[in-house]
């Protein structure tokens, strides 16, 4: 495509006024407190392995205060995990914890590259599965819950978020008529699959796991006294954020 005819993409004007920009900006502050207390309150109840499925540049072996007994699995694609490496190197930044990169690309077979890696499916740990579930089918969020069921002991937690409903385009314009911002929001559509169809309730316990927290991104927001974007002040689509853990039987 030629560059005259490229929509301009990108989700802030030079001012950062966008609500797409307000929007991104609210929604990843308010879900990572929820990660990181959840987190933080499995390793203080015993869990010792965390993994982390799509790290992407998420740093928590580094910023939360983890003991030091405590392994991190980052799973995600080689390219990702060499450019994190990279600042992490420039930045001269010090694990609290045991860090372990696992270049993987989740479509394909992972547990192997896992347990090779010294992960112990007979030990509790803890799953983030941050800003995945949106992008997969339900049978595509049901095979990963089981092969993470699978992997885990009795006692494991699961901190995981999805939409009560695939988002639509017309649920996240509000009204903007700026060009850029519009061509934005389709692009970021286009990546969106149903998610879980199901309650985080009923999705958890049809594999074995029992919800332990509930809340959603509107409800956080409100919580922590923020600005609520329109695109999460909305009645029929809920961003959940939840944890769950793994029933003994």
């Amino acid at each position: 495509m030629p560059d005259a005819e490229r929509p301009r993409l990108g989700p802030a004007n030079g001012d950062h006024t966008t609500g797409m920009w307000h929007f991104y900006c609210t929604y990843i502050a308010m879900r990572t407190p929820f990660y990181d207390q959840r987190l933080t309150h499995a390793v203080a109840s015993g869990c010792r392995q965390v993994v982390l499925l799509a790290a992407g540049l998420d740093s928590r072996a580094y910023r939360l205060d983890l003991p030091d007994d405590t392994t991190v699995f980052e799973l995600d694609q080689d390219a990702v995990l060499d450019y994190k490496q990279r600042v992490l190197d420039r930045e001269q930044a010090q694990a609290s914890c045991r860090r372990v990169p696992i270049a993987v690309d989740l479509r394909e077979e992972w547990t192997g590259p896992l347990l090779a890696a010294g992960f112990d499916p007979k030990k509790a740990t803890v799953w983030i599965v941050e800003g995945l579930l949106m992008y997969l089918s339900d049978s595509d969020c049901s095979q990963l819950l089981s092969t993470v069921g699978s992997l885990s002991a009795p006692g494991s937690r699961l901190v995981t978020e999805y939409y009560s409903r695939q988002p639509r385009v017309e649920d996240m314009r509000s009204g903007s008529k700026d060009e850029q911002e519009q061509a934005s929001w389709a692009l970021a559509m286009e990546q969106f699959d149903t998610g879980p169809t199901s309650s985080p309730a009923t999705w958890l316990a049809d594999h074995r796991w029992e919800l332990t927290g509930l809340t959603h991104v509107a409800a956080e927001t409100h919580r922590w006294n923020r600005p609520l974007p329109p695109e999460l002040d909305q009645s029929d689509i809920i961003l959940w954020l939840l944890e769950g853990e793994l029933k003994t039987t």
